[in-house]
């Protein structure tokens, strides 16, 4: 059964993984140079990768809503803020984030949430500056 071993440092809200090797004897001599940090030793047999996938959320004006995973790249792609776009043309507008899900259905959700704060935030941020 093969072993990795995490080289970790830090506590609760400090804790980092600072280096993983597959090598007990490389993880002992980082562990020796850097005093901080410790070696956590695990069974990789007891390692579950859990797969995400990048979609791209969105949901129009009228109501449609759709998450899929993009076929295109783009440069804003790393920004999980929602934003608003509208289109003159088409006389409706449409809010889109990126979000990691493992699936359609999961990633619908936490786009509809991020955008759902996001009008949220806006709204309260155009009350607060009527009161000014």
């Amino acid at each position: 059964m093969a072993k990795v071993y995490i080289l970790t440092s830090g506590a609760y809200s400090d804790y980092c993984i600072e280096a993983v090797k597959l090598d007990k004897d490389q993880a002992e001599t980082l562990e020796r140079i850097h005093p901080d940090w410790s070696v956590e030793e695990y069974d990789t047999d007891d390692i579950k990768i859990l797969e995400k996938y990048r979609y791209y959320v969105s949901v129009r004006d009228d109501g449609a809503e759709y998450a899929n995973i993009p076929y295109f790249e783009r440069t804003d792609m790393v920004l999980n803020r929602p934003r608003y776009y509208k289109a003159w043309e088409w006389r409706q507008g449409w809010w889109e984030v990126f979000v990691e899900a493992k699936d359609a259905e999961h990633a619908k959700k936490i786009g509809l949430d991020l955008i759902a704060k996001e009008k949220y935030r806006k709204l309260i941020d155009e009350a607060e500056r009527r009161e000014e």
